[in-house]
């Protein structure tokens, strides 16, 4: 008994097996995510931005909650008194520089570097979300901007001597160095 076809040639009955369905890739405008990044920006990706309709909102306003390490973020509209962060899009999704909102708190953005789900929060004016912090205690070093390691080391961009990985020092043979 012929009940599905999953590839041209091949046939399979249901009574042989379980056949589990493809419904579809998952979307990236289903996965809402506030990032820490190692530089101390903010990022809100086009999920987040689309299912909260933030599109409008250029700035944000940032609380902080040292009691339960909750950062609260309050999406602002456009105005040239805002306070807060300015926000810029980027990739469908919102970025802004909060680097000097870690350095008042005394935090290292580096520590809390990942993505965070956000819950909303009411009463506060605004849409505005909650982040719990969550600090890194992994004995891995702490990712930060390195031009020494980077892609461009052997072209002489970065600082300090330039070796290959095997120990031997990189040739310059292009254009750049």
């Amino acid at each position: 008994m012929k009940t599905h076809t999953n590839r041209p040639g091949r046939q399979e009955s249901s009574s042989a097996s379980k056949i589990e369905w493809f419904t579809g890739a998952r979307s990236a405008l289903s996965n809402t995510t506030i990032s820490i990044a190692r530089d101390g920006r903010l990022r809100c990706n086009a999920g987040f931005v689309h299912a909260h309709k933030l599109r409008s909102y250029t700035g944000v306003e940032l609380g902080y909650d040292r009691e339960r390490a909750r950062v609260l973020v309050r999406f602002t509209k456009p105005s040239k008194d805002a306070p807060g962060v300015r926000l810029r899009e980027h990739d469908g999704g919102k970025v802004g520089n909060v680097k000097t909102f870690f350095t008042q708190h005394g935090l290292d953005p580096r520590r809390y570097v990942r993505r965070y789900s956000p819950t909303p929060v009411n009463g506060h004016g605004g849409p505005t979300f909650a982040i719990t912090l969550e600090y890194r205690r992994d004995k891995r070093p702490l990712p930060g901007p390195s031009l020494s390691h980077g892609r461009y080391s052997h072209h002489g961009l970065g600082p300090g001597p330039r070796h290959h990985p095997a120990g031997r020092r990189w040739r310059c043979t292009s254009a750049m160095s």
